[in-house]
């Protein structure tokens, strides 16, 4: 299987992160602030509580959408 270099990005976490640039054969690998993988969104700037959260509340509001299609049927 081929690597597609625009589909490769780095997302650097962590306070004490040196910030590495990676390469794919001779092409640099783009750095990315924020990514969405299964659903939950990654970001820089976000701690583990506030990402937990964000994914609390888009649970919550499919049970809420859940719940209104069961009761209207």
């Amino acid at each position: 299987m081929k690597f597609i270099n625009g589909k490769c990005k780095i997302l650097h976490m962590g306070g004490n992160n040196s910030m590495y640039k990676y390469m794919l054969g001779s092409a640099q690998l783009e750095i990315s602030s924020a990514e969405k993988d299964l659903g939950i969104l990654l970001h820089i700037k976000l701690n583990i509580t506030q990402q937990n959260a964000i994914a609390s509340r888009k649970a919550n509001s499919l049970l809420g959408c859940m719940k209104s299609l069961a009761i209207g049927s």
